[in-house]
């Protein structure tokens, strides 16, 4: 057989694999909301994402599941015709050493978001477990598979992508359930990343539809530090960023379910601040200003982003207002500066 019809046999093979694969997820998807939506099973799955303020509608429009014990699914599946070694190479099945490596479900006990890949199909899951619930992940996500690596991907983006372009930015989310508060009033323009961290393929999904993105995660000291890097990772691969100023301890979901939708958008995305101004803000919030070791440290903790906000050509008025802010002499600020 020649080199093209090795290659042409390769991609015919890989495409009919892929084919299977999705037919997988679709069912798994279809089987999986069928037990949040109408079963005794899922109705406290149901109730809960209720009383967090999602509608029904939202719940089906994200095709969000329900995963109970983890033998209904390999039951299911084996009863289907499915083959069980392809359902654990596809990441659906997995090795119990409870039960003498037998397939069981990898999720157990789950709300499950289905993951789409740039075309919209199902190709992964993320699990969450219940408030209560003693699982010692908050979140599981099925394994990277042959069709699906987590740092390619990013949630809702494939929806998100023509109001991406009409709005000409992107809000970047770190959870599921802010993206879902968010489009559910109406700000499509909203996707999420898969963990804390953004990866080199994550950014250029982004850029390949906008050169400006709105970074918008927790008010809390780690959501505000994740944002931080984030912000500086984007700043570095050309992105325009503006962050976000969430009240201490909210989170986007949180902050729409309470003050609503049209705050979220006035008082929060409209009123994002630049990289340097949110480092001062995050900074200012952990500063003791009343002793002057404390305001130092604030003093250098800004001074280390100058240079990540490329902010060389405003140093002179920048190291001004620093000086005012903390009270000290510009050639204190100065010296600073020069060792950072």
């Amino acid at each position: 057989m020649d080199e093209f019809a090795q290659s042409f046999k390769g991609k015919s093979e890989r495409a009919k694999q892929y084919k299977q694969y999705v037919e997988l997820y679709r069912f798994v998807t279809t089987f999986y909301h069928h037990m949040l939506i109408n079963t005794q099973e899922g109705e406290r799955a149901f109730k809960y994402l209720l009383g967090r303020g999602f509608t029904k509608e939202t719940i089906i429009r994200f095709n969000l599941g329900w995963s109970h014990q983890s033998d209904m699914l390999r039951k299911l599946l084996l009863a289907h015709g499915h083959d069980k070694d392809q359902c654990e190479a596809f990441g659906l099945l997995k090795p119990d050493k409870r039960r003498n490596g037998m397939r069981t479900g990898l999720l157990h006990n789950r709300i499950v978001f289905p993951i789409t890949n740039g075309i919209g199909e199902v190709v992964a899951f993320s699990g969450r477990v219940l408030p209560g619930d003693t699982h010692p992940a908050k979140y599981l996500n099925t394994p990277d598979t042959p069709f699906f690596q987590k740092g390619e991907i990013l949630f809702n983006m494939n929806a998100a992508l023509a109001s991406i372009k009409s709005h000409g930015y992107a809000i970047l989310f770190e959870g599921y359930l802010d993206t879902m508060a968010a489009v559910q009033g109406k700000l499509e323009n909203t996707t999420s990343v898969m963990g804390t961290s953004l990866t080199i393929d994550q950014i250029e999904k982004l850029s390949e539809c906008t050169d400006r993105v709105v970074v918008c995660y927790d008010g809390d000291e780690a959501g505000m530090e994740s944002a931080r890097r984030i912000g500086e990772t984007l700043i570095e691969h050309g992105i325009d960023v503006r962050l976000s100023l969430l009240p201490k301890g909210i989170d986007p979901h949180e902050y729409i379910t309470e003050k609503g939708i049209e705050s979220f958008r006035k008082d929060i995305i409209a009123k994002s601040v630049s990289f340097l101004a949110f480092c001062k803000e995050y900074a200012k919030r952990s500063t003791d200003f009343a002793s002057e070791p404390g305001k130092l440290r604030y003093a250098n903790n800004v001074l280390d982003e100058f240079t990540v906000g490329k902010l060389a050509g405003n140093d002179k008025r920048l190291l001004y207002e620093l000086a005012s802010e903390v009270g000290v002499s510009m050639d204190v600020v100065r010296e600073l500066y020069r060792k950072s």
